[in-house]
């Protein structure tokens, strides 16, 4: 399951894909919604699918981008998503100091 997250990750974010344009901004596509913890594949498929659409269609794509995707996720998370978050990825008493958008999706994951 990690591996088709890693492979959807990339083939949508991985790659940099320009400047937003005009149309996009017309279009004001709707946020992601947010996602809770729940031990639920679909929920975690149907999160992970919006927020990657999100970032594919704000051009938040890229190789640079990585800082910004793990930022902006936990935006998007609530309850035990949320706490797992600040814990993990947002308290200086962290154990991985920079993480990836991979780790942080296969870190919810788990």
């Amino acid at each position: 399951m990690q591996n088709r997250y890693t492979q959807h990750i990339w083939e949508q974010v991985s790659l940099l894909t320009g400047q937003v344009g005009p149309e996009v901004k017309v279009m004001n596509p709707l946020s992601p919604g947010k996602y809770g913890g729940q031990d639920d594949l679909d929920k975690v498929d149907d999160w992970l699918g919006q927020i990657l659409k999100y970032f594919h269609t704000f051009k938040v794509t890229g190789p640079d981008c990585n800082e910004d995707h793990v930022l902006y996720a936990g935006l998007y998370l609530e309850g035990l998503a949320s706490q797992w978050y600040n814990q993990e990825v947002n308290s200086p008493n962290q154990q991985i100091q920079h993480w990836t958008f991979k780790e942080l999706i296969c870190g919810l994951f788990k």
